[in-house]
C-alpha cells in the first residue's frame, strides 16, 4: 500500500475526526451555484441500507475484479468484499486511506486516479457519489474515459452515476434557460471544502448531463451497455468498449 500525504484537506480531516470521536462532524460546502451547505462525515461511513438506490443498483452492476475510484473510507469496497469481490479502494486522501484500510478494506491506494498505473487491469471500474466529477469539465471527462482505457480489462466496464443540473436553470413553468454564449459549461461547479481551520483548495466537480454523456462516451469508443435513471436528475450508466 503507498500512502502519499496530502495538504490542505479537510475532507480527511474531518472523517478522521469522525472515526476518533464518533460525533457530528460538519463539514462547509462552499459553490458558486447555491448557498453554502454543510455535509456531515458520517455520510461516508454509510451502510448499505442507507445507500440511495442507484448506488446500491451499481453495486449489484459490478463483475470481477473493480477498483472503486474516489472511495473515501471504503464503504462502497467493504461491501463488495463482503460479496466475495476482489477490489482496490483508491483516494487521493492519505487519512481517508488510512481509515479504509482500519476499517477492513484489504488493498488501498493512496494515488491520483490521472496518474495511476496498477501492474495489472480491473474488470469494473467504479465511480460513485458522482465520482466522474473529478474530470472538472467535458473535457477532462474525455481525458477519464481515455485513463480508463488503460485501466480495464478487454471486456472491463465501467459504472458511474451523475446528475444534470438542468433543473437549476429553470423556471416555474419548467422552462430552462441557458447562457448559451458562456464558455463555461453548466454543469460545472466550482467548490471549495473547509473543516474548522481546515481549508482546502477550490477545484471545479463535473455534473453531467445524460446527451452530453452519450456523445462523449460513443467518440471515446465506448458503448452504453446499462442506463437508469434516479428519482431527481440523476442516472446510473454502465459501459465497455465497443467491439
Amino acid at each position: 500500500m503507498t500512502f502519499i500525504p496530502t495538504k490542505q484537506d479537510p475532507i480527511g480531516v474531518a472523517v478522521k475526526h469522525y472515526w476518533d470521536n464518533n460525533c457530528p462532524t460538519l463539514i462547509d460546502v462552499i459553490s458558486d451555484i447555491a448557498e453554502d451547505e454543510k455535509m456531515d462525515a458520517s455520510y461516508f461511513f454509510r451502510n448499505e441500507s442507507i445507500m440511495p438506490k442507484l448506488e446500491r443498483k451499481a453495486l449489484r452492476w459490478c463483475e470481477g475484479r473493480i477498483l472503486d475510484i474516489g472511495a473515501c473510507v471504503g464503504s462502497h469496497s467493504l461491501l463488495l468484499q463482503q460479496k466475495g469481490y476482489e477490489v482496490t479502494a483508491l483516494d487521493s486522501s492519505y487519512e481517508a486511506c488510512l481509515i479504509a484500510k482500519k476499517r477492513g478494506v484489504i488493498s488501498v491506494e493512496n494515488q491520483d486516479f490521472f496518474q495511476y498505473q496498477p501492474s495489472e487491469t480491473f474488470d469494473t471500474l467504479l465511480l460513485l457519489m458522482n465520482g466522474v466529477g473529478i474530470s472538472g469539465s467535458l473535457d477532462g471527462f474525455k481525458k477519464l474515459l481515455s485513463q480508463a482505457k488503460k485501466l480495464i480489462s478487454v471486456d472491463g466496464c465501467i459504472i458511474f452515476d451523475s446528475s444534470d443540473l438542468i433543473y437549476l436553470f429553470m423556471d416555474e413553468e419548467g422552462e430552462a434557460f441557458i447562457d448559451i454564449n458562456s464558455n463555461k459549461y453548466y454543469g460545472v461547479v466550482n467548490y471549495q471544502m473547509k473543516f474548522k481551520d481546515v481549508a482546502g483548495g477550490h477545484f471545479d466537480w463535473l455534473f453531467l448531463d445524460p446527451d452530453s454523456m452519450r456523445e462523449i462516451v460513443a467518440d471515446e469508443g465506448f458503448s452504453i451497455e446499462k442506463y437508469e435513471e434516479g428519482d431527481h436528475y440523476d442516472y446510473l450508466v454502465k459501459l465497455r468498449r465497443k467491439r
